[in-house]
């Protein structure tokens, strides 16, 4: 019997309860903390959407220049082009933070005006690719327009400094004295001159510099308009500084046949007062006139330029000085010459001498005259400036030579020949 129940238990499927396991701390703990880095994760994918990848964010930008473009046919801007601009700009934040102020243009096209005065002109702002704006501190701006002129300024300079004692400042001068300006014509009405100024210590000598410009209306303002263009910004300025001094004159002979140790030489007036720059008179102890004594008959008065160096000035009033001359030991002798000779001679030129032979006038020492030789003595005719001459008679001037260094003997005097061309 038993074993029989055995058999039928073995064969039929029991009835077993089945109990459910709790799961253990440690693997609480794993489920809670992956579904916190779940939450962080989606808190963090929420907070980059709206930082990074949201088109809405929007930023100001604040004190964009606006920049003024276009011709407006001769019309130019007067006033507004200082202005500026506050923009808030909408985009995504990590394209908006990529950029600068410099990357936002405000422009002001002037085109499309065609008259003079006050204009409300719109104001187009230009943003780099995907963003756009959300709002302008305003949409438009009131110009001051004006006609473009141009006028000739006159420039004025001025110094600062101070001289030593016998020293003098000149008037200060301006190269060049005046400038071409252009821009709006009632910007340039306003303009007084153009100024500039050579700022100095102590003055010693002399100045010369480079200076800049600076445009200023009736009350002394500089003007900064920036549609005013000048043709040269530089100038320069010449300060010249001048010595009073009082020189002797002193004489020079200049002939070749006498030394000053041979003559006798009154000057009048003897001294002169001069004046030039300190660098002109910086080497100048007495003023020398020369005087040709080849000229002078034994003795005589002679009146010569005074002729100063650049930049000296006689403040004494002479233009003249009168000196009267003697020269010592110093004879005359007249004789023929016979023995005339036509040089430079134009080629196939048919020629008639009005004389042929020539009284001529020497000087020298007694000695020398004495032992002069007339064979001594060349005259020469030289023809060279009758070539495509017509015919005619013309003078021509003799040119006597004595051979002054051999025989102590010299030609006075000036003399010529009639020459006539024949047909």
């Amino acid at each position: 019997m038993a074993k029989n129940e055995f058999n039928i238990l073995a064969m039929g499927e029991p009835e077993v309860e089945v109990k459910k396991k709790k799961p253990n701390g440690r693997i609480r703990a794993a489920n809670f903390l992956a579904q916190i880095i779940c939450l962080l994760a989606a808190i963090g994918i929420w907070f980059y959407v709206q930082d990074y990848d949201s088109p809405t964010y929007e930023k100001k930008f604040t004190n964009i220049p606006i920049t003024i473009t276009g011709s407006s046919g001769g019309l130019t801007v007067l006033s507004g082009y200082d202005n500026d601009i506050d923009v808030t700009v909408r985009g995504r934040k990590s394209d908006i933070s990529r950029i600068k102020i410099s990357d936002i243009t405000a422009v002001i096209d002037i085109s499309s005006i065609t008259e003079a005065g006050n204009v409300s002109c719109p104001v187009d702002v230009i943003l780099p690719s995907g963003l756009e704006v959300a709002e302008l501190s305003s949409t438009n701006f009131w110009l001051y327009i004006d006609k473009t002129a141009t006028a000739n300024i006159p420039v004025y300079p001025s110094y600062t400094g101070y001289t030593e004692s016998g020293f003098t400042v000149g008037n200060i001068t301006a190269a060049p004295s005046s400038i071409i300006v252009s821009g709006p014509e009632a910007v340039l009405k306003t303009i007084s001159g153009a100024y500039c100024s050579l700022d100095l210590d102590k003055i010693t000598g002399s100045v010369t510099a480079r200076k800049t410009i600076t445009l200023r209306d009736g009350n002394g303002d500089e003007i900064t308009n920036p549609y005013v263009t000048v043709g040269s910004k530089e100038v320069v300025l010449s300060l010249p500084v001048y010595k009073e001094m009082l020189v002797p004159l002193k004489v020079q002979f200049i002939g070749g046949v006498h030394s000053l140790n041979e003559a006798t030489v009154v000057a009048e007036p003897r001294v002169i007062t001069i004046r030039g720059t300190v660098e002109a008179m910086a080497d100048i102890l007495d003023l020398t006139v020369d005087v040709d004594e080849s000229k002078i008959a034994g003795s005589g008065t002679v009146s010569v330029p005074l002729n100063l160096p650049k930049d000296v000035e006689c403040i004494s009033g002479e233009t003249m000085a009168k000196l009267r001359i003697t020269l010592h030991n110093n004879m005359m002798r007249t004789m023929g010459v016979s023995d005339i000779q036509a040089v430079n001679v134009p080629d196939g030129m048919n020629y008639t001498l009005g004389a042929s032979s020539l009284t001529i006038t020497l000087r020298g020492k007694q000695t020398s005259l004495v032992t002069f030789l007339p064979t001594s003595v060349t005259a020469k005719l030289d023809l060279g400036f009758l070539e495509g001459k017509p015919s005619g008679t013309y003078q021509v001037p003799v040119e006597v030579d004595t051979d002054f260094a051999n025989t102590g003997v010299y030609p006075f005097g000036e003399y010529v020949i009639n020459v006539t061309i024949n047909e």
